[in-house]
């Protein structure tokens, strides 16, 4: 069972490569709605389904019913929070999670991921998060890229030691004091909710091949495994091994070192 994380530009595009490479039991988490606006990256979204607010999961389910009816799609139209000491309020989700072989993580925010993590650690389940970044400065993009990172529970990495969860951003979310969290918002640390990041359906796709790509490495075994996998399209399309943010890991973790 593989479980997609978040089924917006880049899991809509996993998703519908999982199908097509013959996985068959695929879980699909996300709490949004389909809405004009996405109409630009997600795959299988149409027209009637954005002006109707369609579930995100249940279109993206019936779209992979369409190329494979013998699957097993299951949709959790539910949005990844905590209750308390991080388990999550939606009690189908996590047992979702944690039966499953494979997380892959294409959430937006890092207090979704950190919840992931969270999660994968306490059940062992392995995961991999796939993201893109675009930086636009006085209408000129800066960089456009993205990275798929490879989690196993005994590799000693995880996203804490690699430096790819901001804290700030995660106790704004999760936070059991309100005025904490409004604070951090306040202060500047933490972008405002109602900031929208550019997105372009060509990264996401060369990012989530990565990321389907990687996932299917830890069964036919064709290829070393690399941790992170970087993609850049700025000077020229280029994809490659990030040994630096590896190598320079906290090699004494509270979260991966066991």
């Amino acid at each position: 069972m593989i479980s997609v994380v978040g089924v917006g530009g880049i899991g809509s595009i996993i998703a519908e490569h999982l199908i097509h490479m013959g996985f068959r039991h695929i879980n699909l988490i996300d709490f949004d709605t389909l809405e004009i606006s996405n109409l630009n990256r997600i795959v299988a979204a149409t027209y009637r389904d954005a002006k109707e607010h369609r579930i995100k999961v249940e279109a993206i389910r019936d779209n992979l019913l369409k190329i494979n009816p013998n699957a097993e799609i299951k949709a959790f139209n539910s949005k990844l929070e905590p209750s308390h000491k991080n388990v999550l309020s939606d009690m189908k989700v996590e047992r979702a999670l944690a039966n499953s072989d494979w997380i892959m993580a294409a959430t937006d925010n890092h207090a979704s991921r950190f919840l992931i993590q969270e999660l994968a650690f306490r059940y062992y389940v392995p995961f991999i998060v796939a993201g893109v970044n675009i930086t636009v400065e006085d209408g000129k993009i800066l960089d456009m890229s993205g990275e798929v990172i490879l989690i196993r529970m005994g590799d000693r990495v995880c996203l804490k030691c690699l430096k790819r969860i901001n804290y700030n951003e995660v106790y704004k979310v999760i936070h059991p004091d309100r005025t904490v969290r409004e604070g951090l918002v306040h202060k500047g640390y933490v972008r405002g909710l109602d900031v929208k990041e550019p997105a372009v359906k060509t990264l996401n796709t060369h990012v989530a091949t990565l990321a389907v790509d990687v996932l299917v490495n830890q069964y036919t075994e064709r290829q070393r495994d690399r941790v992170i996998v970087v993609f850049e399209d700025n000077v020229s399309p280029c994809i490659y091994e990030d040994v630096d943010s590896v190598a320079d890991r906290n090699l004494h973790c509270d979260v991966c070192d066991i």
